[in-house]
């Protein structure tokens, strides 16, 4: 199994204990040390193992601190077991309960070798890993922790009565500090922020291995694509690229930074179809820019011959650096827009980003409803210094607005 050399190895041993629901928001967090109904410490086992990979990272989105990382829960033994709950609580003061993730909540923030159940649990086979993507959205207003306590519970394979296992391992470091916030990738406006943490197989959970190690370098990666006033993604019946509302606008550096990667000739169909490229390839034309500080913005799908920058050529936030394309895997022209800490698109873990400035239009109930129909109106007022929301229509500003 891999192990991350970044944030840490958080290790933790399992004993037989009893196991109690979440309490309240501000109940305390439990004890560091496991022990059982009588109170007694326990001998401690390194069959089962908990570890967070990456100091948790705090965003800002809609004026909350929203916290993501990874729980990796690793099965050393030679029998199955079931995960049945975790919780979090601010490892500072009185250890205010954070979360608490148990039920069908855990069952789809967990990824698994085993099948999960609403009821039963996540089952993790011997010998195997399960990952809990964390998104934890803290309290408006409250601040950031300095560490985070958990408390993950274990059962066996075949739910019985009693014999849980509690995991408590040592608090994890909270990651500080504050990037940069970006200027616009994009002029004017009705451009869609489509992400969703939650999506099994969406950016947030794809892991990229190589080195001995897994990675997630789209942990906070947006794809832009822009509608109508009617709320369309084209014009037609969208089976030509070129009536897709994105298509051909322009692609802005961000920041002042200079060009460290390039691809610019791949071919683009005129028509959407399937596509089914190499991972290497699946990025489709992109440029790569290099922000200082270990930080790197990458562009992805982008219209080949559209690319104005070169390799260690130095830009200025607001220049054109491209424009939006339907090159690589793609399911329809869009701009694809990462922060990592790695020169090429797949390359280092994905880092958090904001805009210094723009404002929310409206807001998308689901992927399923985007394209279908004018997004829920929703005047949210100027955003500062803020990731955008989860499929929410934004207004950059500075050039035409939305397609007619």
């Amino acid at each position: 199994m891999s192990r991350s050399r970044t944030g840490g190895l958080v290790m933790a041993c399992i004993a037989f204990g009893a196991c109690t629901g979440a309490g309240a928001r501000d109940a305390a967090a439990p004890e560091a040390q496991p022990t059982d109904t009588a109170g007694a410490s326990l001998p401690p086992s390194s069959s089962l193992a908990v570890e967070v990979p990456r100091a948790p990272t705090p965003v800002v989105i809609r004026g909350a601190v929203t916290l993501v990382y990874e729980l990796r829960i690793s099965n050393l033994s030679d029998v199955a077991y079931r995960l049945g709950a975790v919780t979090v609580a601010n490892a500072d003061g009185p250890g205010r309960l954070l979360a608490a993730l148990e039920g069908p909540d855990l069952a789809r923030a967990t990824a698994s070798a085993g099948p999960a159940s609403d009821t039963a649990g996540v089952l993790v086979p011997a010998g195997s890993e399960a990952l809990v993507y964390m998104w934890l959205t803290l309290d408006a207003g409250a601040p950031v922790p300095d560490s985070l306590r958990h408390r993950v519970v274990f059962g066996p394979a075949a739910p019985t009565p009693g014999g849980d296992l509690v995991s408590q391992p040592p608090a994890v470091p909270v990651r500080g500090g504050t990037p940069e916030a970006f200027g616009p990738p994009l002029e004017g406006s009705s451009w869609v922020a489509v992400y969703d943490p939650g999506l099994e197989r969406g950016h947030r959970r794809v892991r990229i291995p190589g080195g001995g190690e897994e990675r997630i370098p789209a942990r906070f990666a947006i794809d832009w694509m822009r509608v109508d006033e009617r709320g369309r993604l084209f014009g037609g019946d969208g089976s030509r690229v070129a009536d897709w509302h994105g298509y051909g606008a322009d692609v802005l550096a961000v920041a002042d930074a200079r060009v460290v990667g390039v691809r610019s000739s791949m071919a683009e169909p005129t028509v959407l179809g399937p596509t089914d490229h190499d991972p290497e390839e699946g990025a489709g034309n992109y440029v790569s820019l290099d922000l200082g500080d270990g930080r790197y913005v990458h562009y992805e799908h982008l219209e080949p011959g559209s690319v104005q920058v070169e390799v260690g050529e130095r830009v200025r936030r607001g220049d054109v650096v491209a424009r939006v394309g339907y090159t690589g895997n793609s399911g329809g022209p869009h701009l694809h827009m990462h922060v990592s800490d790695g020169r090429a698109p797949l390359d280092g873990e994905g880092l958090p980003w904001t805009l210094a400035d723009f404002r929310i239009s409206g807001m998308y109930p689901s992927l399923e409803e985007l394209g279908r129909g004018r997004p829920q109106p929703h005047e949210d007022g100027r955003r500062t210094a803020e990731l955008p929301p989860p499929l929410a229509v934004i207004d950059f500003g500075r050039a035409a607005g939305a397609p007619g």
